[in-house]
């Protein structure tokens, strides 16, 4: 561990004082900078990861988890969440690894990806059925952060 960037050693902190000492830790690349993004393997065998970004709420990210999980669509849970000012944002999320396969274009098996894009369908048909006030990325209270598509899009 004693390779990592500072963030990342201060992500595994956080993950070791929430879950005790990881077995293994892998840092993730994260897309937008400043992110971090981790993953430990725990002594029981679980996966966790956790996230920080300075460019959206932790916060926020957990909300839309706990939403979407409460309209049935298989998310990863979230087990935690805090404050840190050495990570990025200042906030983050301690979530549970997703389970599952990549879905990899194109695939030979046509009956698995017709059921693939079903699922994918069902999953977006409970999203859509979400009413909530705003439109866009969720805010911290579950708010959409625009009062128009249009000020988003």
């Amino acid at each position: 561990m004693g390779e990592l960037p500072k963030t990342q050693m201060y992500a595994v902190r956080v993950i070791a004082q929430v879950c005790g000492e990881p077995v293994a830790v892998r840092p993730y690349t994260s897309w937008r900078s400043p992110s971090v993004v981790v993953g430990a393997r725990l002594a029981s065998g679980d996966e966790v990861v956790l996230k920080a970004s300075g460019h959206q709420s932790g916060r926020a990210e957990a909300t839309t988890l706990r939403m979407a999980e409460a309209a049935g669509v298989p998310v990863p849970p979230v087990l935690d969440e805090g404050e840190d000012p050495r990570l990025p944002g200042g906030r983050w999320v301690l979530m549970r690894k997703a389970r599952g396969r990549p879905w990899r274009l194109p695939t030979p098996n046509v009956r698995a990806s017709a059921r693939t894009q079903e699922d994918l369908g069902r999953i977006f048909a409970r999203l859509h059925a979400c009413k909530l006030p705003g439109y866009g990325p969720l805010n911290e209270k579950g708010h959409g952060s625009y009062t128009r598509w249009s000020d988003w899009l």
